[in-house]
């Protein structure tokens, strides 16, 4: 069961969390749902392509950029991109 944004007996879908979730499914069955066959895997794919996960979580917020503040007029002005 996920969990789903819910006002009355409306519930909210996501047609992108739903296609994860449905390629997690996949992933997870294709290994008979075996934490340490899965974790072999995503390793292994891993080292054949070189990258590797950064872990962030010695960085504080120290680290962080500032926020800028923005004027809602000027916002409001600026262009939007559209995904085609």
């Amino acid at each position: 069961m996920h969990t789903r944004a819910a006002y009355g007996d409306y519930a909210m879908n996501d047609p992108i969390l739903d296609e994860i979730r449905q390629y997690r499914e996949a992933y997870a069955a294709s290994f008979n749902y075996d934490l340490d066959a899965m974790y072999a895997d995503i390793k292994k794919r891993e080292d054949e392509t070189k990258k590797r996960i950064q872990d962030l979580s010695s960085r504080t917020a120290q680290h962080a950029l500032p926020c800028q503040s923005i004027d809602v007029a000027q916002a409001s002005s600026l262009p939007v991109k559209r995904a085609s």
